[in-house]
């Protein structure tokens, strides 16, 4: 530690700022050892560090800082997984204690980050990482650690900067202050300060400086993201919108933060699909100036992209007063699809391809959320549809990067038009198939899960394919050469097969109880990261998959009954894994499959299994957990009730 504290004061300034990055890892790595080193000498350095007139010095410096508030945030949340922030708990283990280093700091590093937000760079178009941009990040992570300690001395710097006619940095800097402080305080505090600032921050979106525009786009979509509900929608949201409006007829930088915010905005206040929404009256305005920038030539800093993901957004989330809106888009891009099928064998370069790629990618996405929207109202289009996609697919190479896309949007078509599909199987059957052997691309994971799709919308119909489609998933499984993400795919697509066909999945059974059973027992190899992430997902891929079966095989509790002990063994690894069972949607398939097994059985055949004292405490740890959903503790309470019954029986 002295030695690089030392190196910090060098005269190279290279070696001054590996001499920061330096201690942010050491941070990072020991953050429970650092209290000392924090009092000697590491608040005087840093803060001095981030003064330095050498970009990198002062950067890295910053992400020391940055490195601080990240840490404390992580301590804070597994505390909070933890329950250690109970009131009862006694004692806090030292690497759940956390010494806030940003709040004992925050009156000398805070104004010191303020005054570095007008270090930006020069030039508009330049996106190189620059002290102002590590600062606004840093100022961010303090927000979320520290809180309403971040408010007065932010709100102050704003209030003296942001109407500064004479210099743009001034102004770029007070917009980028107050968008970064919003995730953090308390959200009273900040609605009342929102309500004030928005008008004066709303003028900027035309100013001179782009980079004062942006910002403020930027900051509209903080607003619109964190604290919506700080908008006075009868007096401010169609001032917002006019900004937006006239944002995203800008530079293509603020056209894509605008984009953003409008996407943000439809997220937060159109959550339900009814016949009208409080954005309905913006569709015909918003819409057509979203098509005229996706259409064109270029992606320049996204723009293109960020279209046409609000466009999805407007469709997804459109009200039944817009459908003829939607229904023009859906018309504009079925056109747009065509044309790029007919440039697929007119491109060339390498650029121009990774163009085109791109340009299906983002119609693909905006045409499947148009069938989702649409439903079965799609089913005169269909056969269209399903052409276009066909003879995509025979367009693309190997291992094409919008296979991918093609079947998320072929499955929203099985979606849409449901059992209706089935004519469309024969010819599809074969680029299905495909997909599924082509283990060595990612695409094979859409394709397994395209299979637990269409047996949801076939049902039963699919019955004449399935043999063949879970010999292919069965092989797949078995393979030791396979990419190991794609198992826990498999195992939760043979779960959602089995709700589908229900009692038709008997000749199936033996085998995928077998593979069940055998990976509800897998352990990790190592203790990385990936590795433990890893086995979390394959257990909760068996538990899905065992979920599936018993409700698909409800009627049939003699066929389950042989695999009672083995489910229970499943259950009980995943109650006594903290990680697994204080998972929300975990834990409500473990009480869930609990409470589903028991009513199978009334007459109460499993009562020592039910009397366990495991099965008592996990239930009652999942009704009880704070932060669980209600549709959680619902599952934990129905669990309780078979349970007594199995043990009262």
């Amino acid at each position: 530690m002295q030695v690089v504290c030392e190196a910090t004061q060098a005269d190279d300034s290279e070696l001054r700022a590996s001499a920061f990055g330096c201690l942010a890892r050491i941070m990072a790595l020991y953050y429970r050892h650092m209290s000392l080193y924090m009092e000697k000498a590491l608040y005087g350095l840093t803060v001095s560090g981030m003064q330095s007139s050498d970009e990198r010095v002062a950067c890295m410096a910053v992400e020391f800082w940055s490195t601080v508030c990240e840490e404390e945030l992580e301590i804070a949340l597994q505390r909070q997984e933890f329950g250690l922030d109970l009131e009862n708990v006694q004692q806090i283990p030292p690497e759940f204690t956390s010494y806030n280093f940003a709040l004992v700091a925050v009156q000398d590093v805070l104004p010191t980050l303020l005054t570095l937000l007008t270090r930006q760079n020069e030039d508009p178009e330049d996106d190189d990482w620059s002290v102002a941009m590590a600062a606004g990040a840093c100022l961010q992570l303090f927000a979320q650690n520290i809180g309403n300690y971040v408010v007065e001395p932010t709100l102050n710097f704003v209030a003296a900067n942001i109407t500064n006619q004479e210099n743009w940095r001034a102004k770029e800097a007070a917009v980028m202050a107050f968008g970064s402080i919003l995730d953090g305080p308390e959200h009273e505090q900040l609605k009342s300060l929102i309500t004030q600032a928005l008008p004066p921050i709303l003028n900027l979106i035309n100013d001179e400086a782009l980079q004062v525009k942006e910002t403020v786009a930027w900051c509209l979509g903080r607003i619109a993201d964190v604290v919506v509900d700080a908008i006075d929608l009868d007096t401010q949201l169609s001032p917002l919108i006019q900004a937006l409006t006239s944002g995203l007829r800008d530079h293509a930088k603020v056209s894509t933060n605008c984009c953003w915010t409008l996407i943000n905005l439809l997220e937060q206040l159109c959550q339900e699909q009814l016949d009208t929404n409080i954005m309905s009256p913006y569709y015909q305005t918003i819409i057509p100036i979203l098509l005229q920038i996706s259409a064109r030539s270029d992606n320049e800093f996204s723009s293109r992209a960020s279209a046409y993901e609000a466009l999805a957004t407007f469709v997804t989330y459109s009200a039944n007063d817009t459908m003829s809106i939607v229904q023009g888009i859906a018309t504009e891009v079925l056109s747009r699809l065509e044309s790029t099928i007919i440039m697929q064998s007119q491109v060339t370069s390498a650029e121009d391809k990774g163009n085109l790629e791109e340009l299906q990618t983002n119609i693909l996405s905006l045409l499947t959320n148009v069938i989702r929207r649409l439903g079965n109202d799609i089913a005169l289009a269909a056969d269209n549809l399903m052409d276009r996609f066909i003879k995509l697919l025979d367009a693309q190479e190997s291992n094409s990067l919008i296979e991918e896309d093609i079947f998320i949007a072929i499955s929203a078509v099985s979606g849409a038009i449901g059992k209706d599909f089935i004519k469309y199987m024969p010819i599809f059957l074969p680029y299905l198939t495909k997909g599924l052997q082509n283990t060595d691309s990612p695409t094979c994971n859409t394709t397994v899960g395209l299979v637990a799709d269409l047996a949801h919308s076939l049902g039963l119909d699919i019955l004449p394919y399935l043999d063949g489609l879970m010999s292919i998933l069965g092989t797949n499984l078995n393979n030791s050469e396979v990419r190991r993400e794609l198992r826990p795919a498999i195992l939760s697509a043979f779960g959602d097969i089995a709700t589908a066909i229900g009692p038709n999945f008997q000749p199936y059974l033996s085998f995928v109880m077998q593979i069940c059973i055998q990976a509800g027992q897998f352990e990790p190899e190592d203790n990385s990261l990936d590795t433990i992430d890893y086995v979390f997902n394959v257990r909760e891929s068996v538990l899905d998959c065992l979920v599936g079966i018993v409700g698909g095989m409800a009627d049939l509790p003699n066929e389950i009954y042989p695999y009672i002990g083995s489910i229970f063994g499943v259950l009980q690894r995943v109650a006594q894994d903290i990680s697994m069972s204080n998972s929300d949607s975990v834990a409500r398939s473990a009480t869930g499959l609990l409470g589903d097994i028991a009513a199978m059985y009334p007459p109460g055949e499993f009562k020592q299994a039910y009397e366990q004292v495991w099965v008592t405490e996990f239930i009652k740890r999942t009704r009880s957990n704070p932060i669980f959903d209600e549709k959680t503790k619902d599952a934990a309470r129905w669990a309780r009730e078979q349970q007594k019954r199995q043990v009262n029986a």
